[in-house]
């Protein structure tokens, strides 16, 4: 408006156009999985690979327990994540059927299928978010943090439980949406 030499035009976040692209591509898989496993929810687990940062080691003995008779939890490390780590949810992976590492590269499918995400300080909170589902993350040092944060491991059951009853960041996450990426 001031110099009337170019335009602007918001687009939002293009990364995510095959999010929402993809949206309803996983429905039956979605379904089979949850059938499979004789299950309700599936919660995505996605922490950070930095050492300062992550939850990887801080939360793996409460992964094991909210990995549930009713709940599949899928584990999307990130390829910089410290192997030692992986290798101990691998152990998990091997020991309780409702947990699944995902070797994927690409968290696409897994946002999507996923009803929860839990995370840390992690850029995926805010993809995750953008398809209106709760996020619960742990000791998160985002500045504005706008969904659950938890920073005593011990109360993630908790959470969950919580979250799955009643979402209460839902008015937090259409801020979210609103600001960061209106046109879904």
């Amino acid at each position: 408006e001031k110099y009337k030499d170019f335009e602007v035009i918001e687009t939002g976040w293009p990364k995510l156009d095959t999010i929402f692209q993809s949206k309803s591509d996983y429905t039956k898989e979605k379904q089979s999985i949850l059938n499979q496993h004789n299950a309700q929810k599936i919660i995505l687990y996605a922490p950070t690979f930095s050492p300062s940062l992550t939850s990887a080691q801080l939360i793996k003995d409460k992964i094991a327990e909210i990995a549930s008779n009713d709940r599949v939890v899928l584990i999307k490390f990130h390829d910089l994540m410290n192997l030692s780590v992986v290798e101990e949810y691998k152990t998990l992976e091997k020991n309780i059927s409702n947990i699944h590492i995902v070797q994927d590269n690409n968290i696409t499918k897994y946002l999507i299928l996923s009803d929860l995400l839990i995370s840390d300080t992690s850029s995926v909170v805010y993809e995750f978010l953008l398809l209106d589902k709760p996020v619960i993350s742990v000791n998160s040092k985002s500045e504005h943090i706008k969904w659950l944060n938890i920073t005593e491991p011990d109360k993630l059951g908790a959470a969950i439980n919580g979250t799955f009853m009643f979402d209460a960041y839902k008015d937090e996450r259409k801020w979210i949406i609103e600001n960061y990426h209106p046109y879904t």
